[in-house]
């Protein structure tokens, strides 16, 4: 049976250079220098729409939109809900 033995030495340099990658991998920028996230700072500011706990970036000045991409919400109240919630529950 041939079996593949590692070196001391091989497996400290395999160890070394799996450190340098996980470390440098972990290093990361948004891609934007100091002044271009200066400027974005100035012309944008993050908002918090009513009933949202999830932060907006807008232009300085402009009303965000109510629920930008969230799903429709209907109420529905009487009868329509007592025939909604019947109509979900299984059959026998």
């Amino acid at each position: 049976m041939n079996r593949i033995f590692i070196t001391t030495k091989s497996w400290k340099i395999l160890q070394w250079i799996t450190l340098v990658g996980v470390l440098t991998g972990c290093r990361s920028t948004n891609g934007l220098s100091d002044e271009a996230r200066e400027q974005k700072r100035e012309r944008y500011e993050t908002v918090y729409t009513v009933g949202s706990h999830i932060p907006k970036t807008v232009r300085r000045g402009e009303n965000p939109d109510a629920n930008n991409g969230a799903s429709p919400v209907a109420v529905i109240e009487g009868e329509r809900a007592r025939d909604a919630v019947r109509a979900m529950q299984p059959r026998p």
